[in-house]
């Protein structure tokens, strides 16, 4: 029995220092720098495993995302992942092929910056309703 305890503990520690996670972090702001509230970061590893976070009242966020520290060689494995960054009223931005190598300290840090979606669409939008509406009623009066 003790030497099952023991193969489990040694299968689970060879797991563990194989596959760890790190933090990745930092803030997310618009063009003129202000922060952005809820903006909502998606990471997607290479086995299509999902990480969402999203930034709080001080625009900051954190994610806990998986690494491989070493390959069958010996050789220090880099994580690749898609990043996508989404914000109501911004344009989402998306980073792919994004190489995740924790620090020393087990934290790496990236900001990102959004657009502010045109609202020139929305206005278009309402000028061709009122344009269509104007073209009825004149239609409709001249019958």
């Amino acid at each position: 029995m003790k030497v099952l305890q023991v193969l489990t503990l040694i299968f689970g520690l060879t797991i563990f220092a194989n596959s760890q996670t790190s933090i990745l972090s930092g803030s997310v702001y618009d063009a003129y720098g202000a922060l952005i509230i809820g903006a909502k970061i998606v990471a997607v590893n290479e086995r299509f495993e999902k990480f969402e976070s999203f930034t709080d009242d001080k625009g900051e966020y954190k994610l806990n995302l998986p690494f491989k520290r070493y390959d069958s060689t010996g050789n220090f494995k880099v994580s690749k992942y898609i990043l996508k960054v989404e914000a109501k009223h911004f344009e989402p931005f998306e980073i792919k092929d994004f190489k995740f190598v924790p620090s020393y300290k087990g934290q790496m840090n990236l900001d990102f910056a959004l657009d502010i979606q045109p609202i020139v669409d929305v206005i278009s939008v309402e000028n061709h309703k009122k344009q269509t509406n104007k073209t009825k009623r004149k239609i409709n009066n001249n019958k």
